[in-house]
Parts: C-alpha cells; structure tokens; sequence
C-alpha cells in the first residue's frame, strides 16, 4: 500500500469560505492555514480544541470570544454564533466531547453566574443544561459527570445533554477544614474513578461511582496521583506505590512499591492492556515501569541503554501498533525518541532529531495519525518544529521547518480528529495560540 498523500486546508478568519496561506513540505506534505486571530498580550488567542466524532471544535480568546467548529473542510469552519463568552474561554471555561456532543462551562455575564452549556456544532444547536458551577467535567460511557460546590459541599452530577436529563448523583463530601477537593476525574470499565481529601485522616482516598444515587462509595484510603484504566480495572498510584482495583475494597491490592524512588506524574501511557509509567530514582536515575494489572507483570523494564540511565523522561508518551513510544533526554545523545516492546532488549532508540541538542526542553505533544506518529522538538537553535515518524529512524523527518516566517511561533496542541492532524502556532513565551493548521491524508472530508 503506497504511504498516504498528505494535504493541509484552511480558511481565513475574516472570511470561513478563503483559503489560507499554504507551505509546502518535505515528502509531498502541504501546509495552508485554518484561523488566524489577532492577540493582544492579555489574550488566549486560539485553544482548548476538542475531538468530537468527525468535528473539531476550539475557542478564540482575544477581539472575538467565541467557540469554533471545524471539519477540515474550508466551508465547514465557523464559529457557532449562537455561542458567546463574556470572558477569555481558553482562561476559565471547560470543554469535553461526550457522544457526538461539546458540553461547555461558560458565564451569563461578566459578574453572573457560571452555566454549563451543550452543542452538536450546528447553528440553534446550543442549549442550556444548568445554571450552576460545573467543574471536573469527564466522559463516562456515553454520559457527562461533573461536581458542583453546593453550601460549602462538592456534589457529583450527571447529563445525558438535555436540561431533564441532567441531574444530582450524591454528595461528595462536606468541604470541612482541610479537605481537599474531589480530582482525578478517570472512567474506568463504564464507570466513574476519582480522589478525593478523607477529613477524618487528612488523607487521599479512592472514590468510585456507577452514576446512580446510591452507587458511590470510597474504596480505599489511599492513592493521588494518577488513575489510568487498564482493561476495565483502576490501576493508580501514590508516589511510592502502584496499586489496582475492580471498584471494590476487596478488589483493591497493592501490585508494587518503588523503593526509594518516586512515580512521576507523567508520562504515563497504555498500550493494550498494559500501562506504562516511569520512576525517578536521583536526578540521573529514571527508569521505565510496566504493569498489566498483576504482581508477576509489575517490573522495571529498562534503565537506559546497555547500562545507561534514562537522563529524563519528556512528559509525552503515544502507542503506535501495539508499541511504546516516548521522548527522553541524555547528556549523550541530546533529545531521542524512544520505543518500548515492553523488554529490555526491546526498549531502544528510534531516531535522535537534532543530535547533541542542549536545548532547554525536548519532545512534546506525541500523536499517532494513522500508522505515524507526529510530534514537536526543539532543533538547536531552540525553536520548535514539527516532526513525524512511522516507528523507524529512517522514517523519522520533519514536516517542514518554514511553517511560518514569525520566529516566535510554534507548533503545539496536536489533535487529530479522523484522517485529519489540527494544530496551533503559538506564541509559548505567552501562552498564545495565534494560528490554526490542518494536515490531513488524501480523502474526501465529512461536511
């Protein structure tokens, strides 16, 4: 099968229906812009997309706050105008895609209350659900959860997107002294996972709830990091410890203890039914983990290349056919991808982007399209570009390294919806999207 044609459409934001600038790229890839939007350094720009079915939608926080939708098509961009924010959205609002749908957070005024929101990304498609804070909001088979603090309690709610639909589930807990909030928001197995700050002993606690009224119940004091769904059952992790559960106490064990190292936060990836993650042992010590949910299959992996330590993970991980990919970076070989069989002998370098690189920071953003994997690296210079791989050092190269002639901007938030990869130049030193691009393979879009 020959390797897939890639192509870039856009549309300018003063007209949906104009093509943007397009680059030409390495290999037959062609780059045109999606959106540009004027910022002011108080502003977001262009952010918080969102994969919803064959739509992407994102926000623009600068002279037009507003909610977009997109399918990659130059007359299929536009933004929802029966949606509008009295603030910068990317700065204070939620969005999740659930079943087809956009829940969103947004306020009725500047000083008015806070109201969650859903859409199908056509116009007169909005509506109302509720006027009341929503945060932490999660997709959960089908099913929108979120919490609302309530006279000083958290309380858990649910919606299926309609106003009648949308109702209380339980009370979390009672936001005494020294508690701490409920987070970790995780479905596991159609289910809904999460921590939350025990008053009674001032520590973490596992939470599990099957959206009924009386189906919430705590599982286990402990916990507080991450929650990763490995085949249906919780594996997550305190700092020194990783841990399972089926949702119940009895079905709650712990499957190792690091030692003297900690689990970092990130990354932490799946593949299959096994989770990966990583253990800081010093500041030249990390080593990669594997679990799939057992004792026996909880080990290190790998420390680093015939003896050599991983110098430090980058906070990026994606699986790509059944394989671990990752960023690491050594004082050898300067910024590396990474892939992982789960063995020693199987986790090895793919490809070194720019070699002897001592750039500040190193891989970002990994995401799979297709049978590639795309992701963005710093070359020596320091900027930012966008780079892909299938798997091999070969077939690792850059997209393009004339994607825009602004120095400032670089890649980030990749998103692929479909055939289609989405991302925006930014402005990192301030946070600002200020450009949204679109490559996607050689096939007729959905309108």
């Amino acid at each position: 099968m020959s390797r897939p044609v890639w192509w870039l459409l856009a549309i300018s934001l003063v007209s949906p229906h104009r093509g943007g600038a397009a680059v030409r790229a390495r290999d037959g890839l062609k780059l045109v812009r999606l959106v540009a939007v004027p910022v002011r350094p108080d502003q977001s720009g262009i952010g918080s997309l969102r994969a919803v079915d064959s739509l992407l939608f994102f926000a623009t926080g600068g002279a037009r706050n507003a909610l977009w939708r997109t399918n990659g098509h130059p007359n299929g961009t536009r933004p929802l105008r029966d949606v509008a924010f009295k603030l910068d959205p990317n700065d204070r609002y939620e969005f999740v895609g659930v079943d087809g749908k956009l829940f969103f957070t947004r306020d009725a005024s500047v000083d008015g209350p806070r109201e969650l929101w859903v859409t199908n990304g056509r116009f007169g498609g909005a509506k109302q659900l509720a006027q009341r804070l929503a945060d932490n909001l999660t997709a959960v088979s089908g099913t929108l959860f979120f919490t609302s603090p309530e006279r000083g309690a958290n309380v858990l709610w649910r919606s299926d997107g309609t106003p009648e639909g949308t109702a209380q589930v339980a009370v979390i807990n009672a936001g005494g002294p020294g508690s701490t909030g409920p987070f970790g928001f995780t479905a596991v197995g159609g289910r809904l996972f999460f921590f939350l700050g025990d008053d009674g002993n001032q520590m973490i606690a596992l939470y599990v709830s099957d959206g009924t009224t009386t189906g919430m119940i705590k599982v286990a004091g402990l916990g507080g990091m991450w929650i990763v769904d490995a085949g249906g059952v919780a594996l997550f992790s305190d700092r020194q410890h990783l841990w399972r559960s089926d949702g119940t106490s009895a079905g709650t064990s712990q499957l190792a203890d690091v030692g003297s190292g900690h689990i970092l936060e990130d990354p932490v990836q799946g593949v299959g039914k096994v989770v990966f993650f990583f253990v800081d042992n010093s500041s030249i010590d990390q080593a990669l983990w594997r679990s799939d949910g057992t004792v026996a299959g909880t080990h290190v992996v790998a420390d680093g290349e015939q003896g050599q330590r991983f110098g430090c993970p980058d906070v990026t991980a994606a699986e790509l056919g059944g394989t671990l990919y990752f960023g690491d970076t050594d004082p050898v070989r300067g910024h590396a991808l990474w892939r992982s069989d789960g063995t020693d002998a199987g986790t090895v370098p793919v490809a070194v982007p720019y070699p002897g690189s001592r750039s500040s920071s190193g891989l970002a953003w990994l995401t799979r399209l297709d049978t590639n994997l795309f992701f963005t690296v710093e070359d020596n210079t320091g900027r930012r570009q966008l780079w892909r791989s299938d798997g091999t050092e070969s077939g690792t190269k850059a997209v393009s390294d004339k994607i825009s002639s602004d120095l400032r901007l670089e890649p980030t938030f990749l998103t692929v919806v479909g055939k289609t990869l989405f991302f925006v130049l930014s402005e990192t030193s301030l946070f600002q999207g200020h450009e949204l691009w679109a490559l996607r393979t050689r096939r007729r879009m959905p309108r």
